[in-house]
């Protein structure tokens, strides 16, 4: 299983634009619960002159490039907007990354 942290930031100046964006591609490319979980969908914080805010969302198995497909096409909307960056980390969960080693995780207490 794929987990991924995603980092959205923009200069606060943006803030009117990327919020109206927020909701017109929210309609327009909403999420796909056959892809993805959503573990946490959005935390925002004030950097500086900068918001920033991450998600993270568990990529349903076999499902990777269809997400991936799926959240380009949801970057794509916001390409217009001057200073806004994405960042997109992949991880295993430890489980997954253990049975790699033929090991599995221990049980918590």
């Amino acid at each position: 299983m794929v987990i991924v942290v995603g980092t959205t930031s923009f200069p606060v100046s943006k803030l009117k634009e990327v919020t109206e964006k927020f909701l017109e591609v929210s309609k327009k490319l909403p999420l796909n619960r056959d892809l993805e979980k959503q573990i946490l969908r959005m935390a925002v914080r004030v950097n500086g002159n900068n918001i920033e805010s991450i998600n993270v969302t568990e990529v349903k198995d076999g499902k990777f490039d269809e997400w991936l497909a799926h959240g380009h096409k949801v970057q794509m909307e916001y390409f217009n907007i001057e200073g806004m960056h994405f960042d997109l980390k992949f991880y295993q969960t430890g489980a997954d990354a253990l049975a790699l080693l033929g090991l599995t995780m221990p049980e918590q207490p």
